[in-house]
């Protein structure tokens, strides 16, 4: 059976084709809930994922009745995205997810039906006396389910899967994620390197390696001093030290890791203990600043990396587990 999966996030949206479980191609489009904002409606995201999904089509010359399933994860179930799912309380599981799949129809699209993933919240009291453990996800929980799957680790686990916006999954022995944590990491280095009075010393532009001296020095320099002081030595090692961009842009990422790092060991909506493994998605820069931190600072963690090979298409991966659970796939 032929598959398709769509994860739209804030600024992008990928459309995959699947045969059963194995992955053939991908479209992407460069259209998110960021388009529904500006515009008032959604129209940009639909012609997106119809001309994505058009494409994909066309390659393997299969018609839309071809497609078995399709899938949708991400913010696309937002209020900005194409349906508004609830979000689901945890602990959840596939299962879980599920039992809590909207199916509606969009034309423009195909004449299929799309099944939605509804995101994940942790768990809440009524009031506001418990808000450092508040935190939601769209998209993520999908991507965690796959990860649980595939590195198949005993007992809790912290997922952590580095961005814009940095999510943090804890998972328990029963494959069910317990709880999330997020951060603005991705964005925070993004403004500080390019909108800043550091924007001159880092050349407006990201590490493209890593140092990883200064990465360790921008970690202890967060952790002594705390941000905003290591923030402002960028510049002043870079007055005095003369040092080189991918030295200076280290320290920061180093600062802003760390400080990540900091967050998911004392977070409340986690509850993570150091004997908990760690699990880290991708091959960015920020994701082997983790390890590299984590290693270095915090050896007493058994941390794991799923490189881009193999961390690639989780959202998809997951969708379709989630879609199997609902006995929609064999």
């Amino acid at each position: 059976m032929y598959i398709a999966t769509i994860d739209t996030g804030t600024t992008n949206t990928r459309v995959s084709l699947w045969k059963d479980e194995q992955f053939l191609d991908a479209e992407k489009r460069a259209v998110g809930v960021r388009n529904t904002s500006m515009d008032g409606d959604n129209h940009q995201i639909v012609q997106g994922i119809a001309g994505a999904m058009s494409d994909l089509l066309g390659r393997y010359r299969l018609r839309p009745q071809d497609v078995g399933v399709i899938l949708a994860s991400g913010m696309i179930t937002s209020n900005l995205g194409l349906v508004e799912v609830p979000h689901i309380v945890a602990p959840v599981d596939s299962r879980g997810l599920a039992d809590h799949l909207h199916q509606q129809t969009f034309k423009e699209i195909s004449p299929q039906p799309i099944w939605f993933v509804p995101g994940v919240k942790n768990g809440l009291h009524d009031d506001l006396s418990n808000w450092e453990a508040m935190d939601i996800m769209r998209g993520e929980e999908v991507e965690a389910m796959a990860v649980v799957r595939q590195m198949e680790l005993p007992g809790n686990m912290l997922i952590v899967l580095p961005g814009s916006h940095t999510k943090f999954v804890a998972t328990n022995a029963d494959g069910q994620i317990t709880g999330c944590c997020t951060t603005l990491a991705g964005e925070l280095n993004a403004v500080i390197t390019h909108n800043t009075v550091l924007s001159s010393s880092l050349e407006s532009r990201f590490a493209d390696q890593l140092d990883k001296e200064y990465l360790l020095l921008g970690a202890q320099s967060a952790d002594r001093v705390g941000l905003t002081r290591s923030f402002f030595s960028v510049r002043v090692l870079e007055q005095f030290g003369k040092l080189k961009h991918h030295q200076l842009a280290s320290f920061l990422l180093g600062a802003i890791a760390e400080t990540d790092i900091k967050a998911f060991m004392q977070s409340e909506a986690l509850n993570y203990e150091p004997s908990q493994p760690v699990v880290i998605g991708g091959s960015s820069l920020m994701a082997q600043a983790f390890i590299a931190l984590l290693d270095e600072l915090h050896p007493q963690i058994q941390a794991h990396q799923l490189q881009d090979e193999a961390f690639s298409n989780m959202a998809g991966k997951g969708c379709i587990q989630v879609a199997k659970a609902a006995g929609l796939l064999d």
